[in-house]
């Protein structure tokens, strides 16, 4: 059997998974399987059972990721890209293993083999997936983090990854584009998963997207607030939903007991103009705990959009962040947004085919001397359609600024270098992403870097590549009077060629402490670049926080990661603190990474990984018993 197990790890395919579903259903001690083990003669001894569980546990990891092709290949094209075929089989894989718990019907197999989940992040595109889902969900006890999304359209890649051989390229991608729509999943099972849900009493975040969402549905979404008072996050992506759902569903999120602080929401056109708007005007009225909010607003009308603005000014709405994103925004209803900014600190705006006159209202409230906005994130396209000396009073009310970049225009570049060089521009937190590597662009940013601004924080995502621009910008990093203390790089920008120029960059900024990376590739490149920087006594870096969520994605887990972390450590000079994001390490990397550094001489103060303290204030934590903590 271990045999077998171990071919089934490194070799998936669809029939063998059959075979699989009937070995596992082995262990069902229905009246049934009694029937047919004894036809069979076969019994799973206690030995393999043990086998069975910690082959599992294994291959399953604190994280499932059951992703479709869709998601991969349209949203997270650089994922795909990077990705390998090894690695695609691994989101299958975790989906046949739910399968085969779900066989067991064993309810004591199936918690000790899910005790280690903390997130699931699942595409759901059948009835019998949601089926599955459902009773194992209700077992995951420490479950912190739930994202299901209901299917519009499915690549016919889901079942074709592993074609026979004699199928041909070409007919191959062209069946991988054709998309097939999906029937909604039949609410008998919907209901079900939502009986789930009540089981969980440690979820911090429940994301549903694109669920039809049934009264049924809403009052065992309401009983889930009650009994789960760690739920700080709701996001829900209605395809469809009625008045008494949306009215249960508010009345709840009312209530003092509730303890949602952060809550994204969409509907339909037609449910936002009849009642949503209505609900959720109350909701920001009388949830005191509610800090953020979301909002997707697609073509709404003006009635609408001025009684959720009424519930945002109310004197006992709570709400600091506000992120809008929607279509075909007027004039009218940027009016009752920009009454908004008087009471939030942090807006995210995310305009589609807004008019000119809806850009030039926003720009106006944004000068408004009641603005209480301190943080900014916008599209190029809000940039192409202000005026330059708008842009510029704007930025001299914020404090920091984030811009995503697609075409850079000609227009937006001159504005952005002229609103950044400003005497009076207050930002001192920038973020750049999308294609923005440009030598024109780049050349003026360095020489703003170069003249001593208020910038502190600097984060860098490149799409594009462009070897005479990044050696601009580390011209400008490197240079005496640049002020950056905190770097965020990720993209391109973490490549084999950069890698010297940035290892020079954290030479030679003096007064750079604190760097973040988010690397999306080849994690070997990412360490030499900072082996190379950090080895230098003249290095100044004190703390490194690395985001390995894709690299988890990308490359799975090995030892080789724990070990090249454990260099990093050991050739520093200066570090003091290293925060590993985003669960990179499994329990098996975990001991010898902590092995090799706990014998050998590094300077760290905190070691924070898979949401544990491992070292804090320069102590280690007993590895059975870390101290479990978040970090700001």
């Amino acid at each position: 059997m271990q045999a077998l197990l171990q071919r089934h790890s490194i070799y998936f395919e669809s029939d063998f998974a059959v075979g699989f579903r009937f070995l596992f259903g082995f262990l069902n001690e229905e009246k049934r399987m009694k029937d047919l083990k004894k036809d069979f003669r076969c019994q799973i001894s206690d030995k393999n059972k043990d086998l069975l569980l910690e082959w599992v546990k294994n291959n399953i990891n604190q994280k499932i990721y059951t992703i479709d092709l869709n998601w991969i290949t349209q949203d997270n094209h650089t994922l795909y890209l990077y990705n390998s075929f090894n690695q695609r089989i691994h989101f299958y894989l975790e989906k046949e293993i739910l399968s085969y718990l779900y066989e067991t019907q064993d309810e004591n197999f199936v918690r000790k083999a899910l005790s280690a989940i903390t997130e699931i992040n699942y595409h759901c595109n059948s009835d019998m997936e949601l089926m599955i889902l459902a009773y194992c969900l209700q077992h995951c006890e420490n479950l912190e983090y739930l994202y299901i999304r209901s299917p519009t359209s499915l690549y016919q890649a889901n079942n074709e990854l592993f074609l026979p051989k004699n199928h041909s390229t070409t007919r191959v991608r062209s069946r991988l584009n054709l998309q097939i729509e999906c029937k909604p999943l039949d609410e008998g099972y919907m209901e079900h998963f939502f009986k789930s849900l009540t089981k969980l009493r440690n979820l911090r975040v429940l994301r549903l997207e694109k669920l039809h969402f049934t009264e049924s549905c809403s009052w065992l979404l309401v009983e889930v607030f009650r009994k789960n008072q760690k739920l700080k996050e709701l996001n829900l992506i209605f395809e469809d939903t009625n008045f008494t759902a949306m009215k249960l569903l508010c009345e709840k999120l009312q209530h003092p007991d509730c303890k949602v602080e952060t809550l994204e929401f969409q509907a339909s056109r037609a449910a936002m103009i009849r009642y949503c708007s209505r609900h959720l005007a109350e909701v920001f009225r009388r949830n005191q705990k509610l800090k953020e909010l979301k909002l997707y607003l697609d073509n709404i009308c003006d009635v609408a959009m001025e009684i959720l603005c009424r519930g945002l000014q109310h004197g006992d709405c709570k709400v600091e962040k506000l992120w809008l994103s929607g279509e075909a925004m007027t004039e009218s209803c940027s009016k009752h947004i920009t009454k908004v900014f008087w009471k939030i600190r942090e807006l995210l705006l995310v305009l589609k085919y807004p008019t000119d006159t809806a850009f030039q209202r926003v720009c106006e409230g944004l000068q408004h001397p009641d603005c209480k906005v301190e943080e900014f994130r916008i599209h190029e396209e809000f940039l192409s359609k202000s005026s330059s000396s708008d842009f510029v009073e704007v930025l001299k009310r914020l404090r920091e600024f984030q811009l995503f970049l697609c075409s850079l225009p000609e227009k937006v570049e001159e504005m952005l270098c002229e609103g950044l060089q400003n005497p009076d521009c207050k930002v001192e937190k920038l973020r750049l992403e999308g294609n923005f590597l440009k030598e024109s662009l780049c050349r003026s940013f360095a020489e703003i870097l170069k003249k001593g601004t208020r910038l502190r924080k600097l984060d860098l995502l490149p799409n594009d590549t462009n070897n005479e621009a990044v050696e601009m910008l580390c011209e400008g990093l490197k240079h005496p009077n640049c002020n950056v203390e905190k770097l965020g790089l990720g993209g391109m920008f973490l490549t084999e060629f950069f890698s010297s120029h940035l290892s020079d960059v954290f030479r030679k900024c003096q007064r750079l402490k604190e760097l973040e990376l988010f690397p999306i590739n080849n994690i070997d490149t990412v360490v030499e670049m900072l082996c190379e920087g950090l080895k230098h006594s003249d290095c100044k870096l004190e703390v490194l926080w690395i985001n390995g969520e894709y690299l988890k994605i990308l490359c799975g887990h090995s030892l080789s990661f724990g070990r090249q972390i454990a260099r990093i450590v050991k050739i520093s000079q200066n570090l003091q603190k290293l925060y590993l994001l985003g669960n990179c390490f499994s329990d098996y990397e975990t001991k010898p990474l902590c092995e090799e550094l706990k014998y050998s001489s590094h300077t760290l103060k905190e070691l924070w990984f898979n949401g544990k303290y491992i070292i804090q204030n320069g102590e280690w934590m007993e590895m059975d018993y870390t101290i479990r903590g978040e970090v700001s």
